[in-house]
Parts: C-alpha cells; structure tokens; sequence
C-alpha cells in the first residue's frame, strides 16, 4: 500500500481532522437546489483529491503508472458496494473478473496492451447483454465467458465474437428468425475483434511511447485518455493492480459500510443552516487542506486586485470594508494551517522529481489534474462568495 493510505488509514498516528466552516452571504436566502449543489461539489472534489494523493504517492513509491487504471464508469451513490468491502479483487478467479467488470472497463495512467485488451473484452461483453436483453436471448454465462476470453486473450486464434457466439448458441435455440437477428451483434463484436487486431499490433514498449512523446510533430500525450476519463466523471473509480489483485483507491470512501466516524478519510457534513448568513461545516482528512490553502491564496489575491480596482470609484468605502475584513478571515484560515507538518507532506506529494521519464511525465499529468479540482472549488467558492473559517468543535 501506498504510504499516503497508510498514513490516512492508520488509527495510531493522532492525525487532527480539520473542521472548517463556509460562510456565505447574500440579500436573498439560497435554494436547497443551490445548497446541494455547494455540498456536492466540495464532497466530489475532495474525494477526487484523495484519489490525486494516492495516485502519486503510488507513482513516487515505484508502481508503474502501466498499473494505475481508471475506469469508464463512475461510483454510483445508491450502490452500498458491499460486494467489495475489502477494497481487494483477486482478478485470477472467475468471481473476481466478473467483481472487476462490472465496476466499470479500465484505462490505464500509461498505456498498456493487457488494459487496452481487457477493455474491449469488457465492452464487447456489456454490446452482447444489450443486446440479448432486447432481443429476448438468454444471456451467455457472465463468468465462464468473461474468464474464457481473459485467459485467451493472447493466443493468436482467439476472437472475442467467436466465443461469445459459442457461448450464446450453448444457451439458445437458433432458427433462422434468431440467426437474422444476431446479424447485428455480429457486426458490432466484428469491430471489436478489428480493434484487438490493432491493439495486438501496436507498440507497447515504453521506450517507443516516449520516443514519440518527445516527437513536436506528433503531440502524443500517454495520459490523455486516462485525464479524460478521470474528469468525465465527478466521482471516478481508480485501480491499482497489485500482482494478481485490484485495489481499489480510497475504498472507504465507496463502500457504504466504511461510513464511520472511525473512518479517518470520510468527508462529515456536520451541519448546514442558513439563518443569514448560510454555514455549512464540514470535518476532511488532513490531505484536502493544501488544496483549501491553495484555493484561500488566490481568493486573498482576487479580493486585493478587486479592493484596488474599488478604491479608483468613489462611495466604495462599505464594499472595500466587507473585502478586508474577507482578507483578513482567510488569512487567519492560511497562519492557522501551512505550517502542519502532514500539510508540508502532502504538498511535497506533488514536488517529486526522482522518477523514472514514463512515471514523471505521468505524475506530472496527475498534478495537473489537481490544478482542475482546485479550480472547481475556486469556482464555487467564488460563484457563493464563501469564506473559510477554522472551526472548533
């Protein structure tokens, strides 16, 4: 495990768990549409910034980024997880492959031929469930096949639409009427076993992909379809594979059960009330503060270009008084939290440099991914005009 987790999971190490209040103001009071929209952005964002955390503190302690997948699906809020309570999938049994596929198909931080082929298995897989579903076939059997085509994914005679023919024929009647309308699967699992071939003759090697990455003409980031499908979603799922198991990133946020207030990593909404001004408290594991005091900075820096562009209007007095004294809140948020010592850790998670070139070039990308969640609490913190306020329960 990473030692970002083991520091967060870690019952012993006294960490405090910061609890801060939003303050915001206005005339009007807010809607609950409006209220939920606040809570829901800063709780995704957080749990986006748990998982940057991870990712690099796996990165700088030697995973290859080959095996830090993302996957094209996003956790489902109403799903209690209970099935992976361990945070662990054991990916050689057929249970665990069927535990892996329907959390989503996975796309790796740096490219990979297994990853690039298990994804079009998984989707292949998920075309045929559509389309027995809609045409009233009994599906093939989920584990058998999914667990055939991994094992067989590199021999040189395999085709994805051969045994998953195999394996609808064993379990439905054919007639001609049937064989019409498996036509259409047909064609779409056809491009599946097109998109294989190709995968199969693409050059994996490291020292390729940086050869090109390196190449002006090209622009070839190894990254992007990892970034894209991260921030498709506000709430992504991230594996890593650890010899013949899955681990799931900050499972304790997923799995409903692990909702404790033992669990150091869960983000708590003490409380929200709006008796003017509004004021939503929250309570975070200690590693989301450098993304708060990156975000409290640039706050101080907008409100002391706005009190300069104020002071060149005249009657402006009330409104420059209001900015100062935001000023001077946040700034007391920024003396009362940059010189934790677990802050200076976490912030030097994103200044290591003593990487191998495939890792540097992917933790850069990951870094640049926190700058995308800071600005999105920069933007709602803007856009509501809240304040960050230490609170002590």
């Amino acid at each position: 495990m990473d030692k970002y987790s083991e520091l967060m999971k870690n019952n012993d190490s006294n960490l405090r768990k910061p609890t801060v209040k939003l303050i915001s103001s206005r005339d009007s009071l807010y809607s609950g549409w409006e209220i939920t929209r606040i809570s829901k952005t800063i709780n995704n964002v957080y749990y986006q910034n748990e998982l940057i955390n991870t990712i690099r503190a796996l990165l700088i302690g030697g995973t290859d980024p080959k095996d830090i997948y993302v996957l094209n699906d996003s956790v489902n809020i109403g799903n209690q997880y209970t099935k992976y309570s361990s945070g662990i999938i054991d990916i050689d049994n057929k249970k665990g492959l069927v535990k892996w596929y329907h959390l989503g198909s996975p796309i790796s931080l740096f490219p990979d031929k297994f990853v690039s082929l298990i994804f079009l298995i998984f989707e292949a897989y998920r075309e045929t469930v559509t389309f027995c579903n809609k045409n009233q076939f009994l599906l093939p059997n989920k584990e058998e096949s999914l667990f055939e085509m991994k094992q067989n994914i590199n021999n040189l005679n395999f085709s994805i639409k051969d045994t998953i023919f195999r394996f609808i024929i064993s379990k439905n009647n054919i007639d001609k009427n049937t064989k019409e309308k498996m036509s259409s699967l047909e064609k779409k699992l056809d491009f599946y076993d097109k998109k294989m071939e190709e995968t199969k003759s693409n050059n994996y090697s490291v020292e390729f992909i940086i050869e090109n990455m390196n190449d002006n003409k090209m622009k070839f980031d190894p990254n992007s379809e990892f970034k894209k499908y991260f921030l498709a979603t506000n709430r992504p799922i991230v594996l890593v594979r650890e010899e013949n198991n899955l681990r799931i990133l900050c499972s304790e946020l997923i799995v409903r059960s692990k909702f404790q207030h033992s669990n150091y990593r869960f983000f708590e909404n003490k409380s929200i009330s709006q008796n003017s001004p509004l004021c939503y408290i929250v309570a975070f594991g200690i590693g989301f503060l450098p993304t708060l005091i990156n975000v409290t900075k640039q706050r101080i820096y907008l409100h002391k270009t706005r009190i300069d562009n104020l002071k060149r209007a005249k009657d402006k007095d009330e409104e420059i008084l209001i900015l100062e004294n935001e000023i001077e809140e946040l700034e007391k948020f920024l003396n009362d939290n940059v010189d934790d010592k677990v802050v200076s850790d976490t912030i030097e998670l994103s200044s290591k440099n003593k990487l191998r070139e495939a890792a540097k070039f992917s933790f850069d990308s990951v870094n640049r991914l926190q700058k995308v969640t800071e600005k999105a609490t920069l933007n709602i913190m803007e856009e509501n005009n809240i304040t960050i306020l230490n609170e002590d329960l």
